[in-house]
């Protein structure tokens, strides 16, 4: 994941002196900054460090004009600085205290094949995530349940089916049941690898094939294994089985092969022509062998509480509004193994993690999405070959005489789209964000409309416009997995000056979960309907419709130990990314 040496092991827990030495082995100069920050930023209020030197002292090191260490005297300053913008010298740890002991994420966009990104100091540009985790974070135990069989006691699984929508009503639902899994610490199991609606290019997809579960500080926090696994430890049935139903008995009962079944464990179909099992098939068999959930997004909210929840209290009715208040109750808690049922159309959890699931405890709530925050990101060759685009962005704005190297994004959703009235013309799109423009900027649209002259009011308005293809080889998209575009749009739609997106798309709300990550200012993100256009602008609780945008609570100073309820009107984006542009 990073580009340190495959000997370097992090562990927060470890001085940061002792972690800056190692890093000066075997780290970039960019990577040894990123450290120094992190150092400086814990000796702010630190009375006790015996090395603490005045602010000035302390500007200067960050300066790389560190006159006790030669050695880096000479550390040139990119322009545009990679260091995460939540590594900020400006803030104590009394008021991010899960940032202790944490470091911001790496990438090595050269081992990903894009070497010029690399040579230009970018590789980090669209890295939000921590890794590791601060102390905290890295040494969570939940306190709900504990179900990975320690201490003799039997195995506890979470099994659950794909949203049967499109790809981020697929990531949303995962995102839950992941959360969910992690919270009762309960071993989660993948479904099969399988179609995905609108994804599947290039084969069948399971979840790995976007998310780097494989990573070692993810594993430290969740097990995972696939259904195949399973269904071999538990699906023969007998005394130590977690399932209730042998893959035998219900085989026969449906007449249908029980090897073919087993099989399914591990790809399944979409189609009856198909020669693997319906995936149907295997998820009629969970929902008979297994404990079902029975919750809905729109219709429960469950709630995490180490007490018991008051369910007429202000904070449960603000979050679950005119939902039923699920609680993890004694009975599931015994269950082997939950099933989340999320293919039936009465059971599909499309809302976004933090809509469904609430910790009464803001800092364990707000643990929970850092955990999404830093493991559920994509890839490093998809976030490396937006990055490859971004850095061409940045040399056209130059260009066109823009010094600050900005540009202004959109996405617009036509295709398939079923809400019909936002596809509007593109006329007035623009006449309805003209005045978000700058005169003859840049600006990039994701889009699933294939005519691009639909856009040449932006054109014949002065503005040069790209597009994803326009960047094929920068970001090597002949070679790149075709399944990957999207996510690699949304990446590239995130970075804009100002964002404008389409109303009622998850996939807008995706981006503007990345904006948020990114400490993006929520009030430079806009929607291009006139009736819609500024509900960006201002605080909002979540609330139906709970999938059609994405909410400020999500990712708002989440590093905090305390619930936040507004916007903070001092807040200084431009002072908040301070490090991300030392000149």
């Amino acid at each position: 994941m990073d580009n340190t040496d495959e000997h370097f092991h992090f562990d927060p827990r470890h001085d940061v002196g002792e972690v800056l030495s190692e890093f000066k082995k075997v780290a970039s100069e960019e990577i040894l900054r990123e450290v120094k920050a992190v150092q400086l930023w814990r000796s702010e209020d630190s009375e006790e460090s015996e090395n603490a030197g005045s602010h000035e002292e302390k500007e200067s090191s960050l300066d790389g004009n560190d006159n006790n260490n030669s050695e880096n005297n000479n550390v040139s300053l990119p322009s545009y600085n990679p260091i995460s913008p939540r590594i900020k010298p400006a803030l104590s740890s009394s008021d991010f205290p899960s940032l202790e002991g944490a470091v911001p994420g790496v990438l090595s966009c050269k081992d990903e094949g894009y070497p010029d990104v690399s040579a230009q100091n970018s590789d980090n540009l669209l890295v939000y995530w921590n890794e590791p985790q601060g102390t905290y974070d890295y040494e969570y135990t939940s306190p709900f349940d504990h179900g990975k069989g320690e201490d003799g006691k039997p195995k506890k699984y979470i099994t659950f089916e794909g949203d049967q929508g499109g790809w981020n009503n697929i990531r949303m639902s995962m995102e839950s049941t992941m959360v969910y899994a992690y919270a009762t610490d309960r071993i989660l199991v993948m479904p099969p690898t399988q179609p995905f609606y609108l994804v599947g290019k290039e084969g069948s997809k399971n979840y790995d094939d976007f998310f780097h579960f494989d990573d070692e500080e993810f594993r430290k926090h969740i097990t995972i294994i696939s259904m195949e696994e399973f269904l071999a430890e538990h699906g023969g049935g007998g005394p130590d089985s977690a399932l209730g139903v042998s893959i035998e008995s219900y085989a026969a009962e449906v007449g249908i092969s029980p090897t073919k079944l087993r099989d399914g464990g591990r790809e399944c179909s979409k189609r009856r022509k198909d020669k693997s099992v319906e995936c149907d098939a295997i998820n009629e068999y969970m929902r008979k062998a297994a404990y079902v959930l029975p919750y809905h997004g729109s219709k429960h909210c469950m709630v995490f509480s180490e007490t018991t929840p008051d369910p007429e209290s202000k904070q449960i009715k603000d979050f679950c509004v005119d939902r039923e208040m699920m609680l993890y109750t004694d009975e599931i808690r015994e269950q082997r193994v939950i099933h989340f049922a999320t293919a039936k159309r009465e059971h599909r959890l499309l809302t976004h993690f933090y809509e469904f699931i609430l910790f009464t405890d803001p800092k364990l709530d707000n643990h929970y999405k850092r955990f999404v925050r830093d493991f559920m990101h994509y890839k490093p060759e998809i976030v490396c070959a937006a990055t490859a685009i971004v850095v061409e962005l940045r040399k056209i704005s130059k260009n066109l005489g823009f010094d600050d190297e900005s540009y202004v994004t959109y996405h617009i959703r036509r295709g398939d789209f079923q809400y019909k009235n936002v596809k509007i013309p593109a006329e007035d799109i623009y006449e309805n964000t003209k005045e978000l423009l700058r005169e003859n900027e840049l600006i990039f649209i994701a889009t699933d409309e294939r005519d691009k002259a639909f856009f040449k009011v932006f054109s014949e308005n002065g503005h040069t416009v790209k597009y994803l293809d326009d960047f094929s080889h920068a970001a090597k998209l002949e070679t790149l997995n075709k399944d990957y575009f999207g996510m690699v749009d949304s990446y590239v739609a995130a970075t804009g000056r100002s964002f404008v997106g389409t109303w009622f798309s998850t996939f807008t709300g995706y981006i503007n979960r990345i904006r948020g990550y990114l400490l993006k200012d929520d009030h430079t993100s806009w929607y291009f309907m006139k009736q819609y256009k500024s509900k960006l602008q201002v605080w909002t609780k979540p609330h139906p419709a709970w999938y059609s945008r994405e909410f400020p609570t999500g990712w708002y100073k989440i590093d905090g130990d305390e619930e936040v309820t507004d916007f903070d009107p001092n807040d200084n984006f431009e002072q908040h990314n301070i490090i991300r542009n030392l000149e």
